[in-house]
C-alpha cells in the first residue's frame, strides 16, 4: 500500500503547491494521525472558542474519531489532506512526519509531546519553523544540542500542562475520572505508567502490583486502587490482577489530574505531574539495557529526577514506606528549577495570541 501511494503523495505535493495558502486554515495531527489529543487539542480547543479560523484535523483512520462540528476531519493519506496542508497558514503537530508539513508558504509549529529532558531522543526529524519548550534543558539538550534546531523557540510550556495550575479544572477531572471507572473518593488512585520499549511488547517489567499496592495502604492509610496506562505505542490488552487498565482514556492529562501518587521509568510524564506536587516513584529494572537500546543516554542524570529511584521491588516497596512528604516536595521543586522551568499555565494563551498574530496581524 505505501508504495502505491508514495509516488502520488509526491506527485500531488508539487501539484498542490500552487495554490494560494488561505490565512485562517489550520490543520492539526497528533503521532501523525493516529490521536485526538495532547498540545495539538488543547491549541484546537481552544481557537474553536474564537469562532474565527478554520480547523482540519488529519486522521489515519477518521471515523474513529467524534470532533465537534465546526472542526473539519480528513484521512491523513488523501489528496484532500495534502490539499489543506498546502494551503493552511499554520501546521500544528506533536511530532515528526513528511505528511505532517507543507511547502514554504506554510508555518510549521511543533508542540512535542513531553516535557523536561530525559531520555535522549535523536529521531527527530527537522522540519519545523517554530517550536514550543517546556523548559531551558529541554531547549538547550533536545532542540539546539542534539537536533541542531534553527527555527524559533518558543520557551512558553506545554498547553497541555496548564490544566495543572488550576484547582478546580484539577477537581473537575479528577471527578470525570473517578466516575467514569468508579472510583471511590476516598480511595487514594496509584498510576503506574512506565514508557515504551522498541520491542513495543506489553509487559509490566516485573512490578509486584498486591506487593506495592499494599505498600500503599501501609504508608497512606488509605484504600488504594492501582491502575496502569501504558504508552501508546505498546500493542495489545493489558491484563493484570489487582489493577484496572486506564490504555482506552482520551485525556492522559485528566488521568493524571486524578491519580494521589504515580509510577513510572524513563517517561517524560514525569515532568507533567511534578506540577502537580505529589507522590512520585521511578520504577525502573532496565537502565543500561534502556540506554543501549536507544544509542544514547540520559539527557539529564537520572538521579536529579523528580522522584525517588528503585531498580527492583524491593527498592520500590522501600521509597514508598519511608515517603516524606516534604523531602518529596523539596526535591521535585528542586528538579524544576534544574531544568530551567517555562510551566505556568498560560501556554495555551502565548501560542494562541502568537497564531493570531501571524494569521490575522503582524508577524505575517
Amino acid at each position: 500500500m505505501k508504495k502505491i501511494l508514495k509516488p502520488i503523495i509526491m506527485f500531488c505535493l508539487k501539484l498542490f503547491c500552487v495554490f494560494p495558502v488561505k490565512r485562517n486554515r489550520i490543520v492539526f495531527n497528533e503521532y501523525s494521525g493516529e490521536k485526538y489529543g495532547c498540545n495539538p487539542k488543547v491549541i484546537s480547543d481552544f481557537l474553536l472558542l474564537q469562532d474565527k479560523y478554520e480547523l482540519i484535523w488529519k486522521f489515519r483512520k477518521p471515523k474513529k474519531f467524534n470532533l465537534p462540528k465546526k472542526i473539519k476531519k480528513v484521512w491523513f493519506y488523501s489528496p484532500l489532506a495534502i490539499y489543506y496542508t498546502h494551503t493552511a497558514k499554520i501546521l500544528i503537530n506533536n511530532t515528526h512526519h513528511l505528511l505532517c508539513y507543507g511547502n514554504k508558504n506554510n508555518l510549521s509549529i511543533n508542540t512535542w509531546h513531553g516535557g523536561g529532558a530525559y531520555k535522549s531522543n535523536l529521531e527527530y526529524k527537522n522540519y519545523d519553523h517554530i517550536f514550543l519548550s517546556s523548559s531551558q534543558k529541554f531547549s538547550d539538550l533536545f532542540l539546539t544540542g542534539d537536533n541542531h534546531f534553527k527555527g524559533t523557540i518558543l520557551p512558553i510550556g506545554m498547553p497541555r500542562n496548564d490544566i495543572f495550575f488550576y484547582p478546580e479544572r484539577v477537581q473537575n477531572a479528577n471527578q470525570k475520572v473517578r466516575e467514569h471507572f468508579s472510583i471511590p473518593a476516598d480511595s487514594m488512585l496509584v498510576l503506574y505508567a512506565p514508557t515504551w520499549r522498541k520491542s513495543k511488547k506489553n509487559s509490566l517489567y516485573g512490578i509486584d502490583v498486591p506487593r506495592i499496592k499494599a505498600a500503599f495502604e501501609k504508608r497512606f492509610g488509605k484504600p488504594v486502587v492501582f491502575a496502569v496506562r501504558m504508552h501508546h505505542l505498546i500493542k495489545g490488552t493489558l491484563k493484570a490482577n489487582d489493577a484496572l487498565d486506564f490504555g482506552a482514556y482520551p485525556d492522559m492529562q485528566e488521568l493524571l489530574c486524578a491519580s494521589d501518587a504515580m509510577i513510572t521509568d524513563y517517561s517524560s510524564l514525569q515532568w507533567d505531574f511534578c506540577h502537580l506536587k505529589r507522590a512520585g516513584f521511578l520504577y525502573c529494572t532496565d537502565i543500561e539495557k534502556y540506554i543501549k537500546e536507544r544509542k544514547g543516554t540520559f539527557y539529564t542524570p537520572i538521579e536529579t529526577w523528580g522522584f525517588p529511584l528503585a531498580q527492583n521491588n524491593d527498592e520500590l516497596e522501600k521509597n514508598i514506606l519511608e515517603y516524606d512528604e516534604q523531602k518529596a516536595m523539596e526535591k521535585i521543586q528542586s528538579h524544576i528549577d534544574f531544568c530551567g522551568n517555562y510551566e505556568d499555565g498560560h501556554a495555551t494563551e502565548k501560542i494562541c495570541s502568537f497564531i493570531e498574530k501571524i494569521c490575522f496581524g503582524e508577524g505575517e
